[in-house]
């Protein structure tokens, strides 16, 4: 990382990146103090847990007091429980489907606003790469976030009104600050957790035009997960993680 470059991205992206990341790490330490075992490891991710809370809210504190923060669709809140009583409540694949509910809205914000954070990083680091393989990808991945953006918005613009969205800065700078290396560290992580938020969309979601649009992007942005693994492979950038022992190798070597 180069502390003597050009800025790439203004203040409001970085507060939205902070607000993003406090977002992405409240749900890899849950998960990872889920499965801490020693005494030692569960409290230092319920330390790491509570950074990231408080980064989190200075974060929305921040974006509030600017007049930056990015604010959901609303609708009427129900003045009776309901309970579903036809299937057709389930939608249909094409064609004319009921209202989305609070849950599905949520989603689909949630996913074109990290789709759209992701478009503003991908672009700055698309001016800065100084390897054109790494340039390249880093153009097709902002086309991705664009399409997946368009894909959520059109759903949501069918029963809602058109909610603001973020105007994350970008400088023309092309001195980059970062390493290409790092750049596509960043890009990996923010594809798995792309797929693992549609995953968990298409658990809550119960419209099936909707499990099948977040499972036909689920499959474009594996392709486009693959093709960032080959780069990081083919320029020895990928650190191979620990395995299980190869039992069958070591028999025949025996």
């Amino acid at each position: 990382m180069s502390l003597s470059a050009p800025r790439l991205y203004t203040d409001g992206f970085m507060l939205y990146y902070l607000q993003m990341m406090g977002i992405l790490g409240m749900n890899a330490y849950s998960i990872a103090i889920g499965t801490a075992v020693r005494s030692d490891i569960h409290n230092y991710y319920s330390e790491c847990m509570a950074e990231t809370v408080d980064l989190h809210k200075r974060a929305n504190s921040l974006l509030l007091d600017k007049g930056l923060f990015v604010r959901a669709p609303e609708i009427t809140p129900p003045d009776r429980i309901a309970f579903v009583t036809d299937s057709n409540f389930l939608g249909k694949w094409m064609g004319e489907n009921r209202p989305l509910t609070a849950l599905e809205i949520s989603n689909l914000f949630a996913n074109s606003q990290r789709n759209l954070l992701g478009k503003s990083l991908l672009i700055g680091f698309s001016q800065v790469a100084n390897n054109p393989a790494v340039r390249k990808y880093m153009v097709k991945g902002k086309e991705v976030a664009e399409k997946h953006v368009e894909a959520f918005s059109s759903k949501l613009n069918q029963d809602l009104p058109a909610s603001a969205t973020s105007d994350a800065g970008i400088t023309d700078s092309t001195v980059s600050p970062f390493s290409d290396k790092l750049m596509m560290f960043f890009t990996s992580s923010l594809i798995a957790a792309s797929i693992g938020y549609y995953g968990s969309s298409i658990s809550m979601d119960a419209r099936k035009d909707l499990v099948t649009d977040y499972s036909r992007l689920t499959v474009e942005i594996m392709k486009y997960s693959a093709e960032g693994a080959k780069l990081m492979i083919d320029n020895g950038w990928m650190e191979e993680p620990p395995q299980a022992k190869n039992r069958d190798k070591l028999a025949k070597k025996g």
